[in-house]
């Protein structure tokens, strides 16, 4: 499914808040979050912070820059319990002045000052605006540096209250995603990991999938992004195939998967009974050097025997002992029990004498036990 395609299924699935009004860029209209005071009130607040602008800069505020904006925020607005409320519409209203531009230091006190403040309405518009009016020092919007950490925060900020959709589709995330692409910029790893769990969260996972394998064809997705949770995640859902593509496409790329997402994409194969993709898995991880812990494959090898695949068994339990995981005792014991299902007597005997060399029968009664299994196994006509 194209992310084109993902992105109109979300729109018309999800239940969204109503998209918050564009605020006005002139500065004597009130803000909704003002609605509980009177407009006179506001008005006078409003026409006090314009003095306070003219007085504190002794020119005329069409010639503000926006080292003197941030200034004037931070010394005379920010503690101000009557004015730092304020601080939005006067950003809007520098901006209506032709000679004036904000630059990514306004961007970021802004951002700074919204977010730390809960509101989180005006955040939305304040993005929108970063969109429409890119930060001087940069041709495109995500070309200054300081822009692509404002997008991070703000989309976390949404996520930590459950706003996922205000995080995902109000702000135009996924149109954020096509420009950045569209210049050839990279995410960060920490903002495709807010995404991702993102729409996990809301139970999307077919849609995470499609967004990064969307970002990796495009070759814009970060070099070792870990996409374990989205793995536990589709495991969860017993949707595994959709998982092992995943993680399949990103190893074409040469985006080895933590041993972590291998463990648990393995639990999740064997759990809806695809041994021979989880045999693949770990023959992959294996041959690349991403060896497992001795739990997990003595599952697996346990599992490939009681399937008939002993023979086969065997030979991963070669290939693991060549990459530094050498058999336990309870290893020879799935094996040999394998090869006793199968009728394979002679095979067996030689794994039990490999055994007893390497010290893992420790008394002669488990020596006759195993023995005995293997004695109970038909010759091959």
């Amino acid at each position: 499914m194209s992310r084109k395609t993902a992105v109109n299924g979300f729109l018309k699935s999800s239940n969204r808040h109503p998209k918050p009004p564009p605020l006005p860029l002139l500065l004597v209209e009130p803000s909704p979050s003002l609605s509980s005071v009177p407009s006179a009130t506001t008005q006078a607040q409003l026409t006090h912070l314009t003095t306070l602008l003219k007085t504190h800069l002794k020119k005329n505020p069409t010639t503000i820059t926006p080292q003197e904006l941030l200034h004037f925020f931070k010394s005379r607005v920010r503690h101000n319990p009557i004015l730092s409320h304020l601080d939005f519409h006067l950003f809007r209203f520098v901006a209506t002045f032709d000679s004036f531009r904000h630059d990514h230091s306004t961007f970021e006190y802004m951002a700074r000052s919204l977010i730390s403040s809960n509101r989180l309405d005006f955040l939305a518009s304040l993005l929108q605006f970063i969109a429409a009016n890119p930060c001087p020092c940069s041709d495109g919007i995500f070309s200054c540096p300081s822009t692509e950490p404002i997008f991070r925060v703000s989309i976390s900020s949404f996520c930590r209250i459950g706003r996922f959709d205000d995080a995902l589709f109000a702000f135009g995330i996924f149109g954020m995603v096509h420009e950045m692409t569209e210049l050839g910029c990279e995410f960060s790893g920490v903002t495709c990991e807010i995404l991702v769990d993102g729409l996990c969260q809301r139970g999307k996972e077919t849609d995470a999938c499609d967004l990064i394998l969307d970002l990796s064809r495009k070759v814009v997705l970060p070099k070792g992004f870990d996409y374990f949770g989205l793995i536990e995640s589709l495991c969860q859902g017993g949707n595994v195939e959709k998982a092992f593509e995943v993680v399949d496409e990103f190893w074409k790329k040469s985006n080895m998967p933590s041993l972590i997402a291998c463990t648990t994409l393995i639990e999740g194969l064997r759990g809806v009974g695809r041994i021979d993709m989880a045999f693949k898995l770990m023959e992959k991880m294996l041959k690349d050097c991403i060896v497992p812990d001795s739990v997990t494959f003595n599952c697996l090898l346990s599992d490939m025997c009681h399937s008939g695949r002993v023979v086969e068994a065997n030979k991963l339990r070669l290939l693991a002992s060549s990459k530094g995981l050498e058999p336990d005792g309870m290893t020879y014991r799935i094996l040999i029990s394998g090869y006793s299902k199968e009728n394979r007597r002679k095979e067996g005997e030689v794994m039990l004498d490999e055994m007893l060399d390497r010290g893992f029968i420790s008394d002669i009664t488990t020596y006759n036990r195993l023995m005995d299994g293997l004695g109970k196994a038909k010759k091959p006509s």
